[in-house]
């Protein structure tokens, strides 16, 4: 899942968020991260239209 720090298979959160912004979607959340992604510091680092999924999130289109 998606990490804090670099791993030769999985990107990084911060890898997610540039490939979210770059495909240039109006919101973006990222999901399948593992244990060690702190959700409330790592939300508050991502650019405005990229979000972090969770358990229970509900998205109406």
């Amino acid at each position: 899942g998606l990490r804090p720090n670099p791993h030769p298979s999985h990107m990084t959160v911060d890898e997610a968020a540039q490939t979210a912004v770059e495909m240039g979607a109006q919101i973006s959340f990222l999901t399948h991260m593992t244990y060690m992604v702190d959700h409330e510091t790592t939300e508050n680092a991502l650019p405005d239209n990229v979000r972090l999924a969770y358990d229970g999130l509900r998205v109406s289109w």
